[in-house]
């Protein structure tokens, strides 16, 4: 897998669960504005990151998504649903060769 594709692989299909959890209620308000806003700027960005990139995430990047992933997992947590909270950031170790 290519550098541009590690964020959209690992950011985009959580924060879609997030969004089909917030969705059905299972999720507060907030919460899924955050995923959504955080799914749409990772796929948004997708087309300025292929090889020969324009445009590069970093750690000025990298960190911030980090800590909204991250906090969005908590909240997951502390609605009962643990077990979706550590199974969704950890799906891609099942791909790992």
């Amino acid at each position: 897998m290519d550098d541009w594709m590690d964020d959209r692989c690992r950011v985009v299909p959580i924060t879609g669960a997030m969004i089909v959890l917030g969705s059905l209620g299972e999720f507060s308000c907030i919460n899924n504005i955050v995923a959504a806003a955080l799914c749409g700027a990772i796929v948004d960005s997708a087309p300025f990151n292929r090889p020969v990139a324009k445009v590069f995430l970093g750690d000025v990047g990298a960190l911030p998504i980090g800590l909204l992933l991250g906090w969005c997992l908590l909240e997951l947590a502390f609605r009962q649903h643990i077990i979706a909270a550590l199974l969704l950031p950890l799906y891609y170790l099942a791909d790992a060769t």
